[in-house]
């Protein structure tokens, strides 16, 4: 139950625990298992006390310094390779069906700007190198966690999408309704802690380095954006908007500070500059200052073309 509050009136909000779980087996989208679904007959603003609990534990961890947060993130790491062993072996016990996804899908309003929004993750390596031991490898460190990152997106989405005929926009909140036994919902809601809840704090104190680190904000003012102001609006999101949000954000914000942005200044660095960086970047490949442009000036176009793609999705999807 969460309490809601509107212009007129406070009142309870329940729903259907048994709802949830036989939504999950039908084909078509009812969404009745969703308590933050949007109001579009009137606007309604939501405030859980799940909401109050996270802020009370996250936002203190958000003020602490990288390395204070380090403990918390091993930790996240092992928890994170375990649940999703176990959503991998749940999804296969349930059985897959192709049937259950279409080659092309039918809605691709947000699909590229979330996929863009979620290399939000670039934004942690400048405080990350500044942290980092000096015996630690950029490249290997950087490419491997790429790579776990994107092997777990595919498996774990991938086969969820496979297994449910009927998958929530989140697929979490499938899976903690309970279709798929108690230990799979224990399992995503330790998820929702320990991955989703543990990382604000570390992106929250990766931003205030970010604005610290570049002179723009002394450390109040960037707790004020990166910890007290997030903390503040996210709630009024609870009645929808966030997936646009993120569509929006990851097109307009995400691309330019991940994509656009530093390719144009990696372009600028090597016209005008001819020593090495600090960072071997190709691995060997592209030597000269020529084949670096042409490479550089080809991601550049496929990050633009990606761009173009989000916004006819979000326009005419």
């Amino acid at each position: 139950m969460n309490v809601t509050s509107s212009s007129h009136e406070l009142a309870p909000v329940w729903w259907s625990h048994q709802v949830c779980v036989d939504e999950q087996n039908q084909t078509s989208v009812v969404d009745s298992c969703i308590p933050f679904e949007e109001d579009r007959s009137e606007h309604v603003y939501l405030l859980s006390a799940g909401y109050i609990v996270s802020c009370l534990l996250f936002l203190p961890m958000s003020l602490k310094d990288l390395k204070e947060n380090t403990f918390f993130q091993m930790v996240g790491f092992v928890v994170l390779i375990v649940l999703s062993l176990q959503f991998i072996s749940s999804f296969l016990l349930h059985g897959v069906s192709l049937s259950n996804v279409t080659l092309w899908g039918h809605d691709w309003s947000d699909l590229f700007g979330v996929t863009l929004f979620n290399f939000a993750v670039v934004i942690a390596v400048p405080a990350w190198l500044y942290e980092k031991k000096e015996t630690v490898n950029v490249n290997s460190a950087i490419h491997s966690s790429s790579m776990i990152g994107f092997f777990l997106y595919v498996l774990v989405g991938g086969l969820g999408a496979l297994t449910m005929p009927n998958v929530s926009e989140n697929m979490l909140q499938t899976m903690v309704a309970g279709g798929f036994g108690i230990t799979t919902e224990i399992c995503s809601e330790l998820f929702v802690f320990f991955i989703i809840g543990l990382g604000i704090p570390l992106f929250s104190v990766l931003l205030r380095l970010n604005l610290t680190g570049s002179g723009l904000c002394s450390e109040s003012g960037a707790n004020l954006f990166a910890v007290y102001l997030p903390w503040g609006i996210a709630w009024v999101f609870y009645s929808g908007g966030a997936t646009a949000l993120l569509g929006w954000g990851g097109i307009f914000f995400t691309s330019i500070i991940v994509f656009i942005a530093p390719l144009v200044l990696a372009i600028h660095t090597v016209m005008e500059f001819d020593s090495e960086g600090s960072v071997a970047v190709y691995g060997g490949l592209f030597q000269s200052k020529r084949a670096q442009l042409i490479a550089l000036c080809v991601l550049l176009f496929f990050s633009v073309a990606c761009i173009v793609f989000a916004c006819f999705g979000e326009l005419y999807y």
